[in-house]
């Protein structure tokens, strides 16, 4: 009889006391709107800013060793040429033009404090890589089982209660009517619902071969509540990567037509909210362009400075040159535009310096290092999509990834900011698991 072997990694990922520790971990990405935020930032909406560095640290210390996976490798290149661009900004801008503040605040403090997103990110995704690639399939699945169910059990609580949560809540940001879950709003609170749905459906599937009644019931809980939640842009892109799904993935066209006769059950709900929900929210917004102006004009303008700026404007000391580029920006928009533009959020965000960044995720970080993140991107999916090609065999598994990163860039590149939704990492976690199992090849 042959004996199983287990690597010192599975041991600790196997400890019962780990085990808690990394579940509990996990299950805390959707606190998203601590209190402390008032007081130290967007980042600290999130525990994970105390979280990641000490689970890192328990990490290190249980195996004794670092581990370099790929992705986190590529985040890591990345965020040391954010630093040393950053560095040299601050070296120019202090030592040659004697700028020590922006809107206030000191440069370096400033370009300290919008640095750690990025430092906190690359901790909990070296965390995540570590627990999805040396924990049983069994635990993973643990894992994401709770993540849903807690979170649909909080969603229906907050249809009856709504204020249910409020006591782990920012009173600042109890604006909203809308089912939120334990987000500020539900722009954050539907891709983190879809994306945990997903990887939920994709483990499950992995490891049973097929789907359950209790797994269709869990799916039809989540997408009620995902209906309620009502995020504009969330629905809409949702059924935008149905489509291009289903019209552009290699499938034949019987599977095409069983794939839309099995999901008209979401569809017309789908299509029912945005035709009597979404597009009267769209006209309101429409009528005041305030939303819309901000979202366009800033994406534009991110655009405008991989030309302006190649290398970045640096973490804070884009603070210093970016309002230039937007002011310039506003001005040509206005002047060719047909129609009248509502510019209010964008001369507050000018004139206070508060939120004045990209209102796009992914876009965001080229304020910071111009083409250097367009390069990391090219990397980071590449390694994504390569891993995806290795599960093929398991056709909803690699159906499903292929709509989850679909999900991920369409989302995060023009709805919701990727500051602290760590739940855009934990699918790549996830495939990185799944392609060990095709593999076994070391890291």
């Amino acid at each position: 009889m042959n004996n199983i072997t287990f690597s010192k990694e599975e041991y600790i990922c196997n400890n019962k006391i780990v085990q808690y520790i990394f579940l509990v971990y996990v299950v805390l990405l959707i606190v998203q709107d601590l209190s402390l935020q008032m007081s130290l930032g967007t980042i600290a909406r999130s525990p994970y800013i105390f979280l990641s560095p000490l689970i890192f640290c328990l990490i290190t210390l249980l195996s004794d060793k670092l581990y370099f996976f790929k992705a986190t490798r590529y985040y890591l290149i990345y965020y040391l040429y954010s630093i040393l661009i950053t560095f040299g900004l601050i070296i120019y801008y202090t030592g040659f033009e004697n700028l020590m503040f922006v809107y206030g605040e000191n440069l370096l403090v400033k370009c300290i404090k919008n640095s750690m997103y990025n430092l906190v990110i690359i901790l909990t995704l070296y965390n995540y890589y570590f627990i999805f690639r040396y924990s049983s399939l069994i635990f993973i699945e643990k894992i994401l089982k709770v993540l849903v169910l807690l979170q649909l059990g909080i969603g229906y609580i907050q249809m009856i209660l709504p204020h249910a949560f409020d006591f782990i809540k920012t009173p600042a940001y109890q604006v909203t009517e809308r089912i939120s879950l334990l987000n500020t709003e539900p722009s954050y609170t539907f891709p983190q619902l879809v994306l945990c749905l997903l990887c939920y459906c994709c483990i499950r599937y992995y490891n049973q071969k097929k789907f359950k009644l209790i797994d269709y019931l869990v799916l039809l809980a989540g997408f009620t509540l995902l209906m309620f939640i009502q995020s504009r842009g969330g629905i809409v892109v949702m059924f935008v990567c149905f489509i291009l799904i289903l019209l552009f993935s290699k499938q034949s066209l019987t599977r095409r037509l069983l794939l839309f006769s099995a999901s008209i059950i979401f569809i017309v709900p789908t299509l029912w909210v945005i035709i009597n929900i979404i597009i009267p929210q769209l006209a309101a917004d429409l009528e005041s362009f305030s939303s819309i102006s901000t979202r366009s004009i800033t994406i534009i303008t991110s655009l405008k400075s991989l030309v302006a700026y190649p290398f970045g404007q640096g973490y804070g000391t884009y603070l210093i040159t970016f309002p230039r580029l937007l002011d310039k920006t506003i001005n040509s928009i206005i002047s060719l535009s047909p129609i009248p533009l509502s510019t209010f959020e964008l001369d507050w965000m000018l004139s206070t310096g508060r939120a004045l960044t990209i209102k796009s995720g992914l876009l965001n970080e080229v304020l910071y290092t111009g083409w250097g993140i367009i390069i990391f991107y090219i990397f980071f999916f590449g390694n994504a999509f390569r891993k995806l090609r290795l599960i093929r065999d398991s056709k909803i598994v690699h159906n499903l990834f292929q709509y989850i990163f679909l999900f991920v860039i369409i989302n995060f590149l023009f709805v919701s900011s990727i500051e602290t939704a760590y739940i855009a990492f934990l699918p790549f976690a996830l495939i990185e698991r799944f392609s060990k199992e095709v593999t076994r090849r070391p890291i």
